[in-house]
C-alpha cells in the first residue's frame, strides 16, 4: 500500500519480541531493510515533489506578477497614445466648432458660451447640382477669447468650401480690423517668411490645420513676402484646405474609435497627402486596433524611416510610439528579427538611448533562448524545452516589448511540453494563464480570435492528456467556432470528432448498466477493451490476469487506497475540481473491478 513508515514500525516491533527463531529474525531483518530502503526512496520522492510544487507555485506567482507588470506597461503606453491623440485630434474639434458655427449653432457651448470677440454674419451663395444657384445661407464667423484668429479664419473657410487664398486674406483682414477696434489686436512675433517655412514643415508632418493657419497668418503680412514666398503661401493655404477637407473624415473616425471606417477613409486620400508621419502613425494605430499586425508593422516602419534623425529619441515622441507599436506587431507575427530592427533604428540615430539599448539586449537573448526551446520541442526533449522556456519567461520580466500576448505564446508551448511530461497540473495552469492573457490583453490591444483559438486548442490537448474529455470537447467546440472556413476548420472538426468518440467511450463506466452502455455504443459488455479502462485508472500491473484471484483483489484495494490518499479533495493541494474528478473515477473503477473479479467471493478464503 506504500505506507513504508508503518511497515518499518511494525517490523521493528516484531524484531523486538523475544524467542524468535533465527530464520524468522533473518526474514524480518530483510523485510525491515527493504521497508527502510523504500521509505528513504519515498521520502526522496516526496521531497522532490514538494520542491516541484514549490517551484510551480513560485512560477505561478511570478507569472501573475509579470501579467500585472505587462498590463501596467500597456497602460503607460496607452497614456502616451492618449496624449498624442489628444494633440493630433485637437484640430478636429476646432473644425467641428467652425462647422457648427456655420450651421447656426452659435459655436462652442451654444447660448452658454462666452461673448465672442468677433462675430461676423456672412452671406454665402451655395451652388446646386450642375453648378446652378442653390440659394443663399447666412453663416457666422466667430472668434472667442483664447482662439487664434488666423486658425479660425482658415477653419471657417475650409469648413464652408471657400478654397481661395483671396477669401482667406480678405476675411483675415476683416477679423484683424475688428479685433483692433475692440482692443484685442495681437502683435505677430514671427516674420511672414518664417511663417511660410513653418507652414511647409507642418505640411510635411501632416498637421494640415496648423500649416493652413501658418500660411493664412503669412498672407495677412503679404507685404513682407517675396513673390516666390507669396505664391507659396497662397498655394499652400488652398492645398491645406483641400487636404484638410479630405482628411477630416479619417481624423473624426479616429476620434470616435471607428477603426474600420478610419482605414476606409484614409484609403481615399491621395498617397502624397497621407504619407506624413503623424497620419502614418494614426494609420498604424488603426491597424493595431483591428489586429492587422502586418499592416500596422509596415505603417510604423514608414513613420520611423520618415522621422529618423540624429537627435535625442525620447519616450512619448511619435517616432518612439511607432517603434513600440512596430516591434510589438512584429512579435505578434512571430518575426523577432523585425522587432530587433525597430530597436536598431533608434540606436543607430541615438546610441545613448539607454532604455532602448537595454530592451534590445534582452530581446536578443530572449529570441535566442526561444529558438533553442523550439529545437528541443521539435526533437521531443520536453524537459530541456521546459527549462529553456522558463529561462525565456524569466528574461521577459521587466521588458517593455514583453507583452502579455508574446508571453502567452511561450506559455502555450510550456503547456504542451508539460502535458507531454504528464505534469498535468502545471500544464493546465500555463494554458489557463495564456488563455486569460489572450482574452484580456489589456488596454489598447484588440482580442485576436486566432490567438484565442490557439489557446483553446492547446488547453484541449492538455485536457485530453489528463483524460478530461469533457473539457477537451468544450474547448474544441469553442475553437471551431473561431476558425475560418477551410483546412483549419476541417482539422478542428476531425479533432472534435475524435475527442467526442473518446468522451463517449470514457462514459462507458459500468457494463451492468445496460441502458447507458447501449446509449453510448460501448460495445460488447464482456470485451475488456470496450468502455473505460478501469485498470489504467487504478494503475494496476499489466500482468494482473496472471495473478491469483485473491492477489488481483488485493491489488485493486491497495491501489485504490493509495490513489485515494493522493486525490482526496481534502488533502489534494492543487485544483479541487480535478481532484474530485480523479477521486470519482477511482471509486467507479474500484466498484466495477471488485464486482468483475468477484472479490466478495474470495474474501476470507
Amino acid at each position: 500500500e506504500g505506507v513504508h513508515d508503518e511497515a518499518a514500525e511494525h517490523l521493528a516491533r516484531a524484531l523486538m519480541r523475544p524467542g524468535l527463531e533465527t530464520d524468522v529474525v533473518a526474514s524480518l531483518k530483510a523485510q525491515f531493510g527493504t521497508a527502510m530502503r523504500l521509505l528513504a526512496q519515498q521520502r526522496q520522492q516526496e521531497e522532490k515533489e514538494a520542491a516541484e510544487q514549490a517551484a510551480a507555485a513560485a512560477r505561478a506567482a511570478e507569472e501573475a506578477a509579470a501579467l500585472v507588470e505587462a498590463r501596467a506597461r500597456a497602460a503607460e503606453a496607452e497614456a502616451d497614445w492618449s496624449s498624442f491623440l489628444a494633440e493630433v485630434l485637437a484640430p478636429s474639434k476646432l473644425r467641428v466648432d467652425a462647422r457648427g458655427a456655420a450651421e447656426g449653432e452659435g459655436g462652442e457651448g451654444g447660448e452658454a458660451a462666452a461673448e465672442p470677440l468677433v462675430e461676423m454674419p456672412l452671406t454665402l451663395t451655395r451652388r446646386g447640382e450642375g453648378g446652378e444657384g442653390g440659394g443663399q445661407e447666412v453663416v457666422t464667423l466667430r472668434v472667442h477669447k483664447g482662439q487664434d484668429a488666423s486658425e479660425q479664419v482658415f477653419a471657417f473657410c475650409a469648413a464652408n468650401g471657400l478654397h481661395s487664398a483671396d477669401e482667406v486674406s480678405k476675411l483675415g483682414g476683416l477679423v484683424s480690423g475688428r479685433l483692433e477696434e475692440a482692443g484685442h489686436a495681437r502683435e505677430e512675433a514671427t516674420s511672414a517668411a518664417a511663417l511660410v517655412v513653418r507652414g511647409a514643415r507642418q505640411r510635411r508632418e501632416g498637421d494640415y490645420s496648423a500649416a493652413g493657419a501658418a500660411f493664412a497668418r503669412a498672407l495677412h503680412h503679404a507685404g513682407e513676402l517675396s513673390e516666390e514666398q507669396l505664391a507659396a503661401a497662397k498655394s499652400g493655404v488652398v492645398e491645406m484646405m483641400r487636404a484638410e477637407r479630405r482628411t477630416v473624415p479619417f481624423l473624426e473616425a479616429m476620434a470616435r474609435g471607428a477603426w474600420e471606417e478610419a482605414v476606409a477613409f484614409l484609403e481615399t486620400v491621395p498617397r502624397e497627402e497621407r504619407s506624413a508621419p503623424r497620419l502614418q502613425l494614426l494609420e498604424a494605430r488603426a491597424y493595431q486596433k483591428l489586429g492587422r499586425w502586418g499592416s500596422a508593422q509596415r505603417a510604423a516602419a514608414r513613420v520611423v524611416e520618415a522621422s529618423a534623425t540624429h537627435s535625442s529619441w525620447e519616450r512619448g515622441q511619435p517616432r518612439m510610439l511607432a517603434v513600440a507599436l512596430g516591434s510589438a506587431a512584429a512579435l505578434e507575427l512571430g518575426d523577432g528579427k523585425k522587432a530587433l530592427d525597430f530597436f536598431s533604428s533608434v540606436l543607430k540615430y541615438d546610441p545613448d538611448q539607454s532604455s532602448v539599448r537595454e530592451q534590445y539586449k534582452k530581446l536578443k537573448a530572449v529570441l535566442k533562448l526561444t529558438e533553442e526551446a523550439e529545437a528541443q520541442l521539435t526533437k521531443g526533449y520536453n524537459h530541456k524545452a521546459v527549462k529553456a522556456l522558463d529561462d525565456v519567461l524569466g528574461k521577459l520580466r521587466g521588458m517593455d516589448v514583453g507583452s502579455a500576448l508574446f508571453r502567452a505564446q511561450l506559455l502555450l508551448k510550456l503547456c504542451r511540453a508539460r502535458s507531454a511530461m504528464n505534469k498535468h497540473e502545471e500544464a493546465m495552469h500555463d494554458c489557463q494563464t495564456a488563455y486569460r492573457a489572450v482574452t484580456e490583453p489589456g488596454p489598447g490591444v484588440p482580442v485576436s480570435p486566432a490567438r484565442v483559438r490557439e489557446a483553446l486548442e492547446a488547453r484541449a490537448s492538455a485536457h485530453e492528456h489528463d483524460k478530461n474529455f469533457d473539457g477537451a470537447v468544450v474547448d474544441l467546440r469553442a475553437a471551431l467556432d473561431k476558425a475560418p472556413a477551410g483546412e483549419k476548420a476541417q482539422e478542428l472538426q476531425q479533432r472534435l470528432s475524435h475527442a467526442l468518440d473518446r468522451q463517449r467511450r470514457w462514459q462507458c463506466v459500468d457494463p451492468s448498466d445496460r441502458k447507458a452502455w447501449q446509449d453510448n455504443r460501448c460495445g460488447h459488455p464482456g470485451d475488456p477493451k470496450s468502455g473505460r479502462d478501469h485498470r489504467a485508472v487504478l494503475e494496476l500491473p499489466a500482468n494482473l490476469d496472471q495473478l491469483a484471484p485473491e492477489a488481483q483483489c488485493g491489488w485493486v484495494n491497495r491501489q485504490y487506497r493509495k490513489l485515494a490518499r493522493v486525490w482526496h479533495p481534502d488533502r489534494y493541494k492543487g485544483v479541487k475540481a480535478r481532484a474530485e474528478r480523479k477521486m470519482r473515477e477511482c471509486a467507479e473503477a474500484k466498484e466495477v473491478l471488485v464486482r468483475q473479479l468477484r472479490c466478495s467471493e474470495h474474501k476470507g478464503r
